[in-house]
């Protein structure tokens, strides 16, 4: 069985839904994620297959970790790992009828919140050394001092950019998934509440015809 690995893939697609959309684009094209090792977060291994389809879920709980896998092993899904706080999971079906998403809307959106607050802070911080370094060889020119730090400096302060971008673009997706989770969320209980309005309608009127006959 031939591998192929697709390095930085899971920092690419950080939201949970992206990584779902990734993983599930990857099986259609024949290549079926593999067991995730250690190093998941920065190296996704895929083997080869016929191209089945797979359901993937990418989920992040509350429950006790022990219940939690015992609960979805039992219902026919395969545990593939953690990538940072998130469970993948994976199962295959026939095409007829995909399976049921479980996962935990709530769970996911809080972890996209605090994931995405964190990265923020390290573009900031980066943006803060950026600016740093700017000012060390502002300073070097303005008291003038020899030039021989400043090329080094030029080069820390290039670097910070490039970083502090990608971390800001990781914080924004996981923030836009943030939103897209409230929105299932609210959805959900609107859906609920209309259903339960439905039941409590239906056995007000059963109630009624039966007091008429």
């Amino acid at each position: 069985m031939s591998y192929i690995n697709r390095y930085f893939a899971a920092i690419k697609h950080i939201a949970p839904s992206d990584m779902e959309y990734y993983l599930e684009e990857m099986a259609s094209k024949g290549y079926i994620l593999a067991p995730l090792s250690q190093g998941g977060l920065f190296c996704l291994k895929f083997a080869e297959s016929r191209g089945e389809h797979v359901k993937y879920v990418v989920d992040v709980t509350g429950l006790q970790k022990h219940m939690y896998m015992k609960m979805l092993i039992d219902k026919g899904w395969e545990y593939m790992g953690q990538v940072l706080n998130c469970h993948i999971w994976k199962m295959s079906y026939d095409g007829s009828e995909r399976p049921a998403d479980f996962a935990d809307q709530r769970c996911i959106r809080a972890h996209c919140i605090k994931m995405g607050i964190v990265f923020a802070l390290v573009a900031v911080m980066l943006l803060l050394l950026f600016a740093g370094y700017i000012f060390l060889i502002y300073k070097e020119h303005a008291a003038a001092v020899p030039e021989k730090h400043d090329v080094l400096y030029g080069i820390m302060a290039a670097l910070q950019i490039p970083f502090a971008a990608v971390f800001g673009i990781l914080s924004a997706r996981l923030f836009k998934e943030a939103g897209r989770r409230k929105a299932n969320i609210e959805r959900d209980m609107v859906f609920r509440t209309s259903r339960k309005a439905e039941e409590e309608y239906s056995e007000y009127t059963e109630e009624d015809t039966e007091e008429d006959i």
